[in-house]
């Protein structure tokens, strides 16, 4: 395996996770993720949150098609303003 993203609800239960796969798999526990498979991902461990982005990828999306001026929609929709 080359790289793998662990998400947990406490340290205990990624104590574990690493333990189990350390035992099977030579691992490196490397610095916080910033992006991972091409996705922005932006963690707050004080607020216990985890934000994923693919904006870059939009972006980029958007360039191809000629798109940058479009408006921008919340999601999920509103059904009353589809």
């Amino acid at each position: 395996m080359d790289d793998s993203l662990c998400l947990t609800n406490g340290p205990e239960e990624y104590a574990k996770f690493v333990a189990e796969m350390e035992a099977s798999f030579e691992c490196t526990d490397e610095e916080e993720v910033q992006y991972f498979l091409g996705v922005c991902v932006q963690t707050d461990q004080e607020e216990n949150t985890v934000v994923i982005s693919q904006e870059e990828q939009s972006d980029a999306i958007g360039s191809e098609a000629k798109a940058s001026g479009c408006v921008l929609a919340d999601t999920p929709m509103i059904d009353s303003h589809l």
